[in-house]
């Protein structure tokens, strides 16, 4: 099953965009966790929206015959049994996995990244020390 864009006349990166900031406050309210992230998102889709509901196997039967011409709203609603789980997967196969690099790696980016932060501190300092210096010796000869 393949997940093709809603079709709501704005880019998929402004949409992207959008649902940045509630899904960050979302994040932050379940502490980064996101097993509770997941679980609040599926008890969600489970008590207001029709993601976990299947169809009656009368239902899905009548579906499946074109020439049967169904269209009250019980037979738009849920999935046929399976739908539901290729969608989640088809979501999940959108966007590529990212190999992390080996934690002696990390650790080591993360050594350098406190060394400057560290020589930057370092010399900030240093910029204020000269700047109370001039500051003083401007004061003293006036």
């Amino acid at each position: 099953m393949s997940l093709p864009m809603p079709t709501t006349g704005k880019s998929p990166q402004l949409i992207s965009q959008e649902m940045d900031a509630p899904l960050i406050a979302l994040a932050q309210k379940c502490n980064g966790d996101l097993r509770l992230l997941f679980h609040s998102f599926f008890s969600f889709l489970n008590r207001r929206t029709d993601f976990y509901c299947v169809h009656n196997a009368k239902d899905a039967l009548a579906l499946e015959d074109t020439n049967a011409g169904l269209s009250s709203k019980r037979t738009q609603m849920g999935f046929k049994e399976g739908d539901a789980e290729k969608l989640l997967i088809a979501a999940f196969r959108q966007f590529p996995l990212r190999r992390m690099p080996p934690m002696e790696e990390l650790k080591k980016q993360q050594q350098q990244k406190m060394q400057q932060q560290h020589q930057q501190q370092q010399m900030q300092n240093m910029q204020r020390q000269v700047e109370k210096m001039e500051t003083s010796n401007g004061n003293t000869t006036k």
